[in-house]
């Protein structure tokens, strides 16, 4: 397989994938949940982490979590739970995975949930450790729904669970990846890691109770309330998405109470003081390619919407629909291209600097993108690798 940097043409033959961490994680829209790295794809499904070699199309190992044994306080895997995509270490020689487990209970002692975290030898695929993250013990309950990885830098793997709706907090934790231990665990909802503090929602701190969520900043070596905002009900967050650049960290939210417009401004992580106002931009879903950033969303006609954006201003540089042109569907952004679905079962390949179109009549949906090729699905729902050629 030649590599492109970044890839514009598809028309090497498929190359079916004989796995179901893959195709049980194509979810049809840009969260699929797997990860492509170099020509290996790792995924999660309900009982452990798969490395699918994308030259062979087959399973190059499998990795377990730890399931039930005979002690009774061994983790049963948890049949319901969704499952999010695996994250590797910065030097690539790890690939990490979780997923909510039951611990059985023994004696009076009753049955809890956690998420069991495990950490991989990419190579080999060997466990190299596994923690369990309790989820007792604190309000609410256990965890919820949105469980994933949302960090693995800084010698820490930041956890969280989304909470699963507005009036109640999911669970943010951390793992030392060099003694496998828990650093701390907190109530809250996080939306992004930055290097000085967990940027979250929550209803509960170590302050204040409320019957409407917080924006807080969380310390990611402690886990404790750095800085507090929209204390009050009018100014609460609802529907929260937060953009990390180089330069800045943008909140976008809508008001709580239901009142009408939307709050997007830039923050000081370590502080949460406001640094710059964005009057009358509203952010859905964005995402950053190297210097680009995209937002993707539902336009006021409901018709899928994609905006590339100013990285300063956040002011729309194109944006599809316009004409007789659609925004791709479930776009899938590498390199500074966008890779999206369109009609007839065909997907396109856009600029990401001009908006238009590099390459047309692809077959096939794209899940996933990488300078090798990428993983795509067809309408019947089968998944392959498709080489890039140019």
């Amino acid at each position: 397989m030649r590599a492109f940097d970044p890839p514009r043409k598809f028309d090497g033959v498929p190359r079916p994938l004989d796995s179901q961490a893959i195709d049980t994680n194509v979810t049809g829209d840009f969260t699929s949940r797997f990860v492509m790295d170099d020509r290996t794809a790792y995924g999660v499904t309900r009982s452990g982490i798969v490395a699918t070699s994308l030259t062979t199309g087959k399973p190059r190992w499998t990795q377990d979590f730890p399931g039930a044994g005979s002690d009774a306080s061994d983790p049963s895997l948890n049949d319901s739970a969704d499952v999010s995509a695996p994250v590797l270490s910065p030097d690539h020689s790890t690939v990490y995975g979780v997923l909510d487990v039951e611990l059985r209970g023994g004696g009076t002692e009753s049955d809890s949930q956690a998420y069991q975290l495990i950490a991989v030898d990419t190579g080999s695929g060997k466990l190299d450790w596994s923690v369990n993250i309790p989820g007792v013990g604190l309000a609410y309950g256990a965890p919820t729904g949105g469980l994933t990885i949302l960090s693995a830098t800084d010698g820490r793997v930041i956890v969280g669970d989304g909470g699963g709706n507005s009036m109640s907090d999911g669970i943010v934790a951390a793992v030392d990846a060099a003694t496998h231990k828990v650093l701390w665990t907190t109530r809250g909802d996080a939306y992004a890691v930055t290097p000085s503090a967990i940027v979250a929602t929550a209803h509960s701190t170590t302050t204040a109770k409320t019957d409407y969520p917080l924006l807080v900043g969380l310390d990611p070596t402690s886990g404790k309330v750095k800085w507090t905002a929209g204390n009050d009900y009018e100014s609460a967050p609802r529907d929260l998405s937060v953009l990390q650049t180089d330069s800045k960290t943008v909140v976008s939210f809508a008001h709580y109470s239901g009142a009408s417009g939307t709050v997007t401004a830039a923050i000081d992580p370590t502080t949460g003081a406001l640094t710059q106002r964005f009057p009358g931009v509203e952010l859905s879903h964005p995402t950053r390619d190297g210097d680009a950033v995209y937002d993707v969303g539902v336009n006021d006609d409901g018709a899928d919407e994609l905006r590339a954006l100013d990285p300063s201003t956040l002011q729309p540089i194109w944006s599809l629909p316009e004409a007789n042109r659609m925004a791709p569907r479930d776009p899938v952004f590498f390199d500074g291209l966008v890779y999206g679905q369109v009609d007839h079962g065909m997907s396109v390949v856009l600029d990401g600097a001009t908006g238009r179109d590099v390459t047309a009549n692809i077959q096939g949906s794209f899940a996933m993108v990488n300078n090798v090729g990428a993983i795509m699905f067809s309408d019947d729902g089968k998944t392959a690798f498709v080489p890039a050629t140019g």
